[in-house]
């Protein structure tokens, strides 16, 4: 992984947490900086994972272990999956009673 230094302003109270002293602390930074772009689907897994040294599983291991599950969908795509779901449940259900009624 290329580095590059840059200077930035930032609040004082925010240098801890831009400026961390270990090798964690730097990953989870650099990590989360890439977030809103993953988010906003910018930027994929695998693509960060390149800028970061790691894997896509990795990169996906990684933002669990700091409470953000990975989910490629929207919130509206999750309730049309879930609708197309519950139908198919419905229909195998109803053809379970049709073959137990002909029995």
């Amino acid at each position: 992984m290329k580095e590059k230094t840059i200077n930035i302003t930032i609040p004082e109270d925010l240098e801890l947490y831009i400026n961390p002293k270990n090798k964690e602390g730097i990953l989870v930074r650099n990590i989360m900086c890439l977030y809103p772009y993953i988010q906003n689907r910018s930027l994929s897994y695998v693509k960060a994972g390149k800028i970061l040294g790691l894997s896509k599983q990795d990169t996906i291991d990684l933002y669990a272990e700091l409470g953000i599950p990975y989910v490629i969908c929207s919130e509206e795509e999750l309730e049309k999956d879930l609708e197309v779901l519950r139908k198919l449940r419905e229909s195998g259900e109803n053809k379970k009673e049709e073959i137990n009624d002909e029995a």
